[in-house]
């Protein structure tokens, strides 16, 4: 192959090349210029934007079979009310005022127990916590009765009117506080004493 005839293949494959390049253009000029400057998008935009729907525009081949979900974006959180308390439960014993430890009792007497207790947590008690039998026996109480109300950070004295058992023998009864919440808190009260 001579030079000539090599010149006139190069130029014909260039001529061919600027018509391909020219034709793309021509097809490509109805299409919307890019910008590249930043423009703010806002969060509602985004959300109404992001919904798929096909054009006339669009290259056969290319469009998928199922339209894609819409996104939709978070535009404020809703906070439902929960049943947590915004306070803190705290029972503290602070003495027993009737029926020391290891007092000794008739068969079948009433034993008139008293403890005084301090409301140490952050929330005041009221007619939805409860003192539950938690160890030992009933003494003839009832195994859950109300909790004395009692503003937080103030003392309280819990009464109970227990019944001695007609077996001699040692009796304890122990005691502790629920919140509404159903969770025991603070600390536990008790009465011990001897039946002979």
């Amino acid at each position: 192959m001579n030079a000539p005839s090599l010149n006139i293949k190069l130029a014909s494959f260039f001529f061919a090349g600027v018509m391909m390049v020219v034709s793309l253009y021509g097809c490509a000029g109805r299409a919307k210029p890019i910008s590249l400057e930043k423009t703010p998008t806002s969060r509602a935009s985004l959300t109404r934007e992001a919904t798929w729907k096909p054009t006339t525009e669009s290259t056969p081949g290319l469009i998928p079979k199922t339209a894609p979900a819409a996104v939709d974006l978070p535009t404020a959180v809703s906070v439902r009310p929960t049943s947590t308390l915004d306070c803190v439960n705290g029972l503290q014993f602070v003495t027993d005022l009737t029926v020391p430890d290891g007092t000794l009792i008739a068969r079948g007497a009433q034993v008139d127990k008293r403890w005084q207790v301090k409301n140490s947590g952050t929330c005041n008690w009221d007619q939805r916590y409860s003192l539950v039998l938690i160890a030992g026996t009933e003494l003839g109480m009832p195994r859950k009765q109300a909790l004395n109300p009692a503003r937080s950070g103030s003392e309280v004295v819990i009464r109970m009117i227990l019944t001695s058992p007609m077996s001699p023998g040692t009796y304890t009864s122990a005691w502790q506080a629920f919140g509404p919440d159903g969770e025991p808190f603070g600390d536990v009260i008790y009465v011990q004493f001897q039946v002979n």
